[in-house]
């Protein structure tokens, strides 16, 4: 019986583990590039998962220089 209580509680969460994943993947990867491939006119045709890949890379990279930027200049103010 402890075999099938343990075996229903490790599916579940195995499932809710896959499911929270694919969310965060979808919500902070998947959309950015998806929208921001869709702004650009190349195509009028759904964008490919290449095309979604790298402007996701290239949104989060600009996201992560803008932060380091901004913070760079306030904790420099903050100290002089």
């Amino acid at each position: 019986m402890e075999e099938v209580v343990g075996g229903i509680i490790r599916f579940a969460f195995h499932f809710l583990f896959d499911v929270v994943a694919r969310l965060i993947f979808e919500i902070f990867f998947y959309f950015p590039g998806y929208y921001i491939s869709k702004l650009l006119p190349l195509k009028k045709e759904e964008p490919s998962f290449g095309q979604i890949f790298f402007s996701s890379v290239f949104f989060w990279f600009v996201v992560g220089l803008f932060s380091y930027v901004v913070y760079s200049n306030f904790a420099d103010s903050a100290t002089s």
